[in-house]
């Protein structure tokens, strides 16, 4: 008996008292998690208020040129803002009679008031360029439909506005061209190889200069990519069809010290042979080569 009152009184009061020790430490957790909601709750509504600020009750606005959009075109000097409305619009006599009970005056002094606009994705301080660089964009936008039509708005640039700096083209669609292709720096060469040419893809993630760029950016055949961008360089001739060691030019049809191994002089007898081998060729066999 004495035995199974000890187990009874251990079943009795060992988990008694761990069971008040987990309800405090819940109520612990709880008020913790009410405290942290609350936390948030206040900073989010103080950033939400610094954010959203109140406008004044009862703003006035007088002396300006206020555009109202009206179908008549009538201009007002002045207009009346009650929170987030506009109410009234008029004559700086029109409104005399909100100004004793305004939080805010604001004397305009001739300033101009038009509408407020949502601008979507107009890139607008872009528009500028027509002030300064040459329109090369194709119809409906412009008028450009060939390259050397773009090459013509470079140099009409090019005479308006004189001088050695940055002669700048903006528009051009290489898809919508009847050449169907891009400019090559030599295209641009045709306009001017005294000063820096740019000529920006209608994307605007993309551009052709001209070679007098490509050297004050000090951009070479070896220069790599930058970094989630592409130099795009002249595809090289069948003669490299190996990694080579010299440079080569398709377009100027020369092909210079090209890979010295007995294949390449075997490879270049059989393009001489097709017609397609390089109209100048400047080869350097290997001393070990009896070919």
């Amino acid at each position: 008996m004495s035995l199974i009152s000890q187990m009874d009184r251990c079943d009795g009061s060992f988990p008694g008292r761990s069971m008040a020790a987990v309800k405090k430490i819940i109520r612990g957790i709880a008020w913790a998690l009410v405290g942290l909601v609350a936390l948030v709750v206040v900073a989010g509504g103080l950033a939400w208020l610094r954010l959203h600020p109140s406008p004044p009750g009862l703003q006035v606005w007088t002396n300006g040129r206020i555009l109202t959009m009206d179908p008549e075109s009538k201009q007002a000097t002045a207009l009346v803002i009650e929170e987030d409305r506009i109410v009234a619009v008029g004559s700086d006599e029109d409104v005399a009679s909100w100004l004793p009970n305004a939080d805010v005056v604001l004397d305009l002094d001739g300033r101009t008031v038009v509408p407020g606009f949502i601008e979507a994705h107009g890139h607008f301080p872009g528009a500028g360029l027509v002030a300064v660089a040459a329109d090369l964009n194709s119809p409906p936008i412009g008028t450009v439909k060939t390259i050397p039509e773009a090459l013509d708005a470079l140099r009409r640039t090019n005479t308006e506005q004189p001088g050695d700096g940055w002669l700048i083209g903006f528009g051009y669609d290489d898809t919508m061209l009847e050449e169907q292709r891009h400019f090559t720096r030599e295209d641009l060469d045709s306009v001017s190889t005294t000063r820096p040419i740019l000529a920006m893809h209608i994307s605007a993630h993309m551009a052709v200069v001209n070679s007098l760029a490509l050297e004050r950016f000090g951009i070479t055949a070896e220069t790599p990519d930058p970094p989630g961008g592409e130099i795009r360089k002249d595809p090289l001739p069948a003669c490299f069809s190996r990694p080579p060691r010299a440079r080569c030019s398709w377009r100027r049809s020369t092909c210079r010290r090209c890979n010295k191994s007995p294949w390449s002089v075997r490879l270049l007898r059989r393009m001489r042979r097709k017609g397609s081998r390089p109209s100048k060729t400047d080869l350097r066999p290997s001393y070990r080569s009896k070919e």
